[in-house]
């Protein structure tokens, strides 16, 4: 058994390091400025296949153009609207599909509906079926077209403008979430700054780090006064190694860290008695503080990541 629980930590350890290097990519693509893709409902309804071809495409725009990326902050966004210029049945045998299509590219603040700048192509595509004759006309979209960089580039002037210019408001704004407790979403909105925005974004660092100290205390008391209960019920081993797990999830920059240090000493010393075995978890080791900015942007992350995809309907103006 105590060998299952040693191949089980080093198992955790591994895939700790893994997750702890993607945190980091993300956080560090979290600071930067993005476009998030918005394929709104169409006036005719386009297959599904061909949706899926246009939000790849609007993604080859943004990537390339120097806004992409897969962590974004949903505000900003680049839309898209199909109109089918012509449709016609070649007289070819076998019969194919050709359609022109008339496809407007949008790129705006998606919450607020006010447009940055937006382009217009024309395609045109053949294919055996409407669903290929789609795919065909919108696979010759160029990403890389001159129009789609200066769009691109208008928009990103105008979202370095707005954060700029809310800068107090966007901190205030943190300031109030974590007071009602609300520290991801705090953390969030100011790591979604990005570092282009100097001023502001070196403000926002120095504000994370005080969100972060009081959520790691905050959950440290929480658990701690949990393991404080359970030892009182009972000082067995199954409750030692339970007591031992949560406190080995306990961040050791916690102002009350020395509290569960105490705590975990008796509860090994106690383990040992009953049965001369040591705990199978151990207590994090103090961070370095390049660790703990990490640690604070990679909550911003995962709070971005989990929230419900957004419906753009101040966009409606746009078109």
């Amino acid at each position: 058994m105590k060998n299952y629980f040693k191949q089980l930590l080093v198992l955790l350890f591994v895939c700790s390091g893994a997750m702890a290097q993607n945190s980091q990519k993300k956080s560090d693509d979290l600071g930067r400025i993005k476009l998030n893709v918005y394929l709104p409902e169409q006036v005719e309804a386009i297959p599904k296949i061909a949706e899926r071809q246009l939000v790849t495409k609007m993604n080859q725009i943004t990537t390339k153009n120097g806004l992409g990326g897969s962590v974004v902050n949903p505000r900003f966004v680049i839309a898209s609207k199909v109109d089918i210029l012509t449709k016609d049945i070649t007289p070819t045998a076998p019969p194919m599909t050709a359609l022109t299509l008339g496809i407007s590219f949008y790129v705006g603040d998606g919450f607020d509906g006010v447009l940055f700048g937006s382009e217009y192509v024309e395609v045109k595509g053949v294919g055996s079926n409407i669903n290929k004759a789609y795919i065909s006309a919108i696979r010759n979209i160029r990403a890389t077209s001159p129009m789609f960089k200066k769009m691109v580039e208008n928009g990103k002037v105008k979202i370095l403008e707005y954060y700029n210019s809310k800068c107090d408001f966007i901190l205030q704004k943190a300031s109030t979430l974590t007071a009602q407790g609300k520290h991801d979403e705090a953390i969030y909105e100011l790591s979604s700054i990005p570092e282009a925005c100097k001023d502001c974004y070196i403000k926002s660092m120095k504000a994370i780090g005080p969100i972060y100290q009081k959520k790691i205390d905050d959950e440290a008391k929480v658990k701690l006064q949990k393991c404080i209960g359970i030892w009182s019920h009972s000082q067995s081993i199954e409750g030692g190694q339970q007591i031992a797990e949560i406190l080995s999830t306990i961040n050791p920059n916690a102002k009350s860290f020395d509290k569960v240090t105490a705590l975990y000493s008796r509860v090994e010393k106690r383990v040992k008695e009953l049965d001369k075995r040591e705990l199978d978890f151990k207590l994090k080791k103090l961070e370095q503080e390049s660790e703990r900015i990490d640690a604070a942007r990679a909550i911003g992350v995962a709070y971005g990541e989990n929230q419900p995809t957004q419906i753009y309907r101040r966009t409606s103006s746009w078109w």
